[in-house]
């Protein structure tokens, strides 16, 4: 009988992953940035065919990634080496030379949305404001390019742009718990929420006619679901879900819904809701933890997602069905899914009687050697959540066990929590 070697730890970092991607409005090319040769590049698959290709050949990670509304071309983001500035270019659907949209060394370019006639390319940037960054409106036929918004205070971020280009969401993150969002319109700037001397934060949003929809915890300890009247300047609640924080919007029109991403501790979940009814559903995901996601016009959702035993892959339910259907097909290669270890999620009181929660990756009898890893996750303000992770996997296979808690501080458990460890970065956590 033929014997094979254990897997060695090259059989688990050299699994593939997949940073992003995106659809053509036609849902007939599928691209994204993925590390098939090694180094990362732009890949694509002719629906329904799933077959890759690459675009580029320029081995660095995408920064960002959005199809044009005609289907002419791409705007993407690249930096230079990990130096995290981002530059924008456009490439046509087929690949190959990449024409220079806004570059400049030694800034990013970030955030980049087009307008409906793909005309024109908003986007955030450091140049010219490097401490608090400028929203810009660059003409692409023209060249000309002129500040929309200009930062103060605290480093601004666009979030959503209006079909007709009057109403722009942003946000000013002076910190990770604290973050208020604004629509800026006719000149001037609006907060989405009440006056308030209490920190909290805004995520994300979309525009749905009148309405500005996005997510905040304002006024409460986790994410919800608000909106804001364009017309009023009126701040509404719209749908909360207990201990889940809400992340990820994006609006259907097909259907008039919206579907959001809600994390709760080491999961996520997928809701679509009705806006006429002000009801919602479970849309029972493939994998633990969404990357990302779209919803096309035809009303399938396509997603980034993996989980603890499966790296990153994507997925697509086509409208008004349940079922959710694999487009890619990453894994560890030499190693059957089975033969990795999902963790078990365990409570445990910390040293003041506070309920902790964390991931224990228990070694199978057959390989353990007794042995238990205390990983303790960085950030701080951050969370251990079930993604994979290529070392926690190699080091179960080779009989250590590990223990990943969720200490004070960590995201997923609510404002309060995650406050917890400003001012007290160094200990008193677990």
């Amino acid at each position: 009988m033929i014997k094979f070697k254990k897997p060695d730890i090259e059989n688990f970092y050299r699994t593939f992953n997949i940073q992003s991607f995106t659809v053509s409005p036609d849902e007939q090319q599928l691209v994204f940035s993925t590390n098939l040769t090694g180094k990362y590049n732009l890949w694509a698959m002719d629906l329904p065919n799933q077959y890759p290709y690459p675009l580029t050949f320029i081995d660095q990670t995408c920064q960002a990634l959005r199809y044009s509304n005609d289907g002419s071309f791409m705007v993407v983001g690249f930096d230079n080496d990990g130096d995290e500035n981002g530059q924008l270019y456009a490439l046509p659907p087929a690949g190959g030379e990449m024409v220079p949209l806004r570059t400049a060394e030694g800034h990013r370019h970030m955030l980049p949305f087009l307008s409906k006639d793909d005309q024109r390319l908003y986007y955030t940037s450091t140049k010219g404001n490097e401490t608090y960054l400028n929203i810009y409106r660059y003409d692409i036929e023209s060249g000309e390019e002129s500040v929309v918004i200009e930062g103060e205070g605290a480093a601004c971020f666009l979030v959503a742009v209006d079909e007709d280009e009057n109403n722009f969401a942003y946000l000013k993150q002076y910190a990770n718990t604290y973050a208020p969002g604004f629509i800026f319109q006719d000149g001037k700037s609006y907060s989405l929420t009440p006056e308030t001397d209490e920190q909290f934060t805004v995520g994300e949003g979309v525009f749905v006619g009148d309405e500005y929809y996005f997510v905040t915890t304002y006024s409460e300890d986790f994410d919800y679901l608000a909106k804001f009247n364009l017309k009023t300047h009126e701040f509404t609640k719209v749908l909360s879900i207990e201990k889940e924080e809400f992340g990820a919007i994006r609006y259907d029109k097909s259907t008039n819904s919206l579907y959001f991403v809600t994390s709760k501790g080491v999961n996520d979940y997928l809701y679509q809701y009705d806006l006429a009814e002000g009801t919602y559903q479970n849309s029972h995901l493939p994998a633990s933890i969404i990357q990302g996601g779209s919803v096309a016009k035809s009303g399938n959702v396509y997603i980034l997602a993996g989980s603890a035993t499966k790296p990153n892959n994507i997925y697509m339910k086509e409208a008004g069905s349940d079922e959710w259907k694999q487009l890619t097909n990453l894994s560890v290669p030499g190693v059957k899914e089975e033969e990795l270890v999902d963790p078990d999620v365990l409570t445990y009181s910390s040293y003041d009687g506070m309920m902790m929660e964390a991931l224990f990756f228990k070694a199978k009898e057959d390989v353990s050697n007794g042995h238990v890893i205390l990983w303790p996750h960085g950030g701080p303000q951050a969370a251990e959540r079930k993604f994979f992770r290529a070392m926690f996997q190699f080091l179960v296979n080779r009989g250590y066990s590990i223990f990943a808690p969720n200490f004070r501080g960590s995201t997923g458990y609510g404002l309060a929590f995650t406050k917890m460890v400003e001012g007290n970065w160094v200990k008193d956590h677990a």
